[in-house]
């Protein structure tokens, strides 16, 4: 390993940088002295854009607003300007890559002030390849940068040209003027895609994909994934892997691996969470989770990230209805294929959460016969059907194309159902003694409520603003989740890459996870403007920002933009910590805050209102099976839905959350419900006196309609149309 000790300042004004003392190279063009970008570096220039807001800001327990922006003057449709960003509390300097420059921007926030519109921020490239002079290394692409915990040393993950070739991690000292000084590159294994310190600083760990670009075939390589681990203080490096790991175990705790592929190749590191001792790897396209053991430096387990069941959660799949129409499919599920990852520890546990975007694999070339696709493209529109048959145009009312996952190569997957790429929600798991157990998951939500607050835009595309363009892929794409601490909350924030935006959770306590706001900052009056694509989210504590307020960082990759939002909670001063992990404006309002379920495969949009006129308020939403009971959260075992035009919700959960019970006679199809010293009886599809409904029975489970709950149990019901809520009060 060579090492210098060459600098190069990212801005500071000074007679030295205007006449050219420094490296040309280091700035993303040369400037002049008379330049406002080169007197004025560092400083805020006011524009009129108008702040964004979150949607519920006023009524939930955190606000939301954009503050400021720094704008790279570029964009791109197949993203790739800003990237990842990172925020150093030592000097002040946020730092974020910018992959279409091949730069990493400097981004001064210590002037960072508050107002009424949005502030711009200005920011000067530095060029890591110029800095970093290695033998035997030839530099091909930054993708990730990490600063360490003290301040003291930012590394960037840089890939070599060569895609089988291993990558470095790159080290640097930072200045506090916002300049890096090299210090040592340390070998990782093949295309270093993210970086991250562990909590103490003691290690950087890289994950490696290993991606198979140039296709499959005879003397094609695909490289091993791994992850390595670099001793700071002791200089050194090692690269793991997972050879020591059966493809059959695997597969059979539903893996998802490519036929015929060894576990070392197949499965590709994503993202980074990890505490001192104990890290968990993303493998995307594998569906699953791995702990690496810091301590001995070695892989313990790999397990699955799950399926979304779509028999039970609603999602909108039909990009030719042109509005939010979610319905449930009984063969379909959602391979969650997580992207980003966080890691939160509360009352003595760790808890993981993952954005779950999904992943198709699209490598090789055409020309030379070593082209590769797991994408099953199905339009419903010319009479084909679902991989498995089961979903048809006839039966379910589908009109446009679809993107099935192709499981025809795949093992761990089940040969009767139909799979779509990701889940379009986000997951909490508990880490457990044998694996990982989940505990939430939000569902339809996300998709719920950008319908209700951005209907115009529902299911759009980053770089098209046609709406349910994405509604046959992977809708809204959840792609980084971070987490944070405000106000004595700590909170869950995800980037929705497509329609864009930050959706924001509670999470304080993992038994009862809780939707809070969402905010999104794109500029619809183009296809790509404004903070479009947010990929990378960087959070800043009160203790450590410049504003006194903790803030949020969202780096976005097709607008090329870096959004600053600030958070405001209550007892804001309390917020002293937080953790992440590195991978419009507000114009109308929806229903507010929501609650989220344990055990539970589905989120919502609960409703909160004044519980003086009621003893027992109850809510649910369309497709999901959490039901929030007087702001607490149960599960139910079948979720609301809309048949023919009419809102059916299960019997024995309202019966039962009513302080009733309901018996079954399955030899007359007959349910007796006892409530309220009353008996009522009805039998599955015969109408019952004054209705022109018939009960039915759906998965298995006994369904009415909202206006019997009304008339026969004595409650009031209120049926939200924008949100798809029901709410039933008595």
């Amino acid at each position: 390993m060579k090492t210098t000790g060459k600098k190069l300042i990212a801005g500071a004004v000074s007679s030295a940088l205007l006449l050219g003392m420094f490296p040309a190279a280091g700035f993303a063009a040369d400037v002049d002295a008379t330049t406002p970008s080169a007197l004025q570096f560092g400083r805020q220039a006011a524009v009129t854009t108008p702040a964004a807001a979150g949607f519920e800001n006023g009524k939930s327990s955190l606000d939301i607003v954009q503050i400021a922006r720094y704008d790279a003057g570029m964009t791109n449709a197949d993203g790739g300007v800003m990237e990842i960003v990172d925020y150093n509390k030592t000097t002040g300097w946020a730092y974020a890559i910018n992959g279409e420059a091949g730069k990493l921007t400097a981004i001064p926030l210590s002037n960072l002030q508050k107002g009424d519109t949005v502030f711009q921020l200005n920011g000067s490239d530095i060029d890591v390849k110029e800095l970093v002079k290695e033998e035997e290394f030839t530099y091909g692409d930054m993708t990730s940068v990490a600063v360490s915990p003290d301040g003291k040393l930012l590394a960037a993950a840089v890939q070599a040209e060569g895609y089988a070739e291993n990558g470095r991690v790159v080290l640097f000292r930072c200045e506090a003027d916002g300049g890096l000084t090299f210090q040592k590159a340390f070998e990782t294994g093949v295309q270093p895609d993210m970086v991250t310190f562990t909590p103490d600083g003691r290690k950087i760990l890289t994950a490696n994909e290993g991606e198979p670009r140039e296709g499959y075939g005879k003397d094609i390589t695909d490289p091993a994934g791994t992850v390595t681990i670099v001793d700071v203080a002791a200089g050194n490096a090692q690269t793991v892997g997972f050879s020591s790991f059966s493809r059959k175990d695997l597969a059979a705790q539903n893996i998802v691996l490519k036929q015929k592929a060894e576990p070392a190749a197949d499965l590709e590191p994503e993202y980074i969470a990890a505490t001192n001792t104990k890290a968990y790897v993303t493998l995307q396209e594998a569906n699953a989770i791995a702990v690496l053991d810091l301590e001995n430096n070695c892989f313990t387990g790999i397990y699955s990230a799950g399926f979304e069941d779509y028999s039970s959660v609603a999602v909108d799949i039909d990009k030719k209805d042109e509005a939010y129409q979610a319905k449930t499919y009984d063969s379909l599920r959602g391979i969650r294929m997580p992207d980003g990852i966080s890691l939160y520890e509360a009352n003595g546990k760790t808890y993981l959460l993952t954005a779950n975007e999904g992943d198709s694999r699209e490598w090789g070339d055409e020309d030379a016969g070593t082209d590769y696709l797991n994408e099953d493209e199905r339009n419903f529109g010319k009479g084909k059907t679902s991989p498995t048959g089961a979903i048809t145009a006839e039966k379910n009312g589908l009109e446009g194309k679809v993107v099935f996952f192709d499981s025809s190569d795949y093992d761990g997957l089940e040969n009767d159902k139909d799979y779509l790429f990701g889940s379009r929600s986000f997951t909490m798991f508990e880490v457990t003694g044998n694996g990982l157990k989940e505990v939430f998951d939000s569902g339809n939500d996300f998709e719920a409520k950008t319908a209700a607050y951005l209907p115009e835009y529902f299911n759009c595309s980053n770089d098209e603003l046609s709406i349910d363009d994405r509604s046959g892929k992977k809708g809204p794409e959840p792609e980084t989740v971070v987490t944070g601490k405000v106000g004595g909350k700590t909170y869950a924030f995800v980037t929705l890459e497509r329609i864009g935006g930050v959706m924001v959770y509670d999470i304080t306590n993992p038994s009862s996870v809780s939707y809070v706001n969402y905010i999104n900052s794109r500029d619809f009056s183009a296809a790509i403007a404004g903070d479009d694509s947010p990929e990378g989210l960087k959070f800043i504590p009160a203790s450590d920002s410049p504003t006194g307020e903790a803030l949020l960082l969202a780096a976005c990759e097709v607008g090329g933009t870096v959004a600053v939002y600030e958070l405001s909670g209550e007892d804001t001063g309390n917020d002293n910590s937080g953790s992440s992990s590195s991978s419009g404006s507000s114009s109308s309002s929806g229903s507010s805050s929501s609650s989220g379920s344990s055990s539970s495969s589905s989120g919502s949009t609960f409703v909160k209102t004044d519980k003086s006129d009621y003893d027992t308020r109850i809510v649910l939403q369309i497709g999901s099976r959490n039901v929030n009971v007087d702001d607490a959260t149960v599960s139910s075992d079948a979720a609301p839905v809309i048949v023919d035009g009419r809102t059916m919700v299960p019997l024995r959960i309202i019966t039962e959350t009513l302080g009733g019970t309901a018996d079954w006679n399955s030899a007359t199809r007959t349910v007796t419900l006892h409530i309220d010293g009353k008996t009522l009886t009805m039998t599955i599809d015969k109408f019952v006196p004054g209705f022109d409904v018939t009960p039915v029975i759906i998965h298995d489970r006994t369904y009415v309609p909202i206006r019997y709950i009304a008339e026969a149990l004595g409650a009031t019901v209120q049926w939200e149309a924008e949100t798809q809520q029901i709410i039933i009060k008595k």
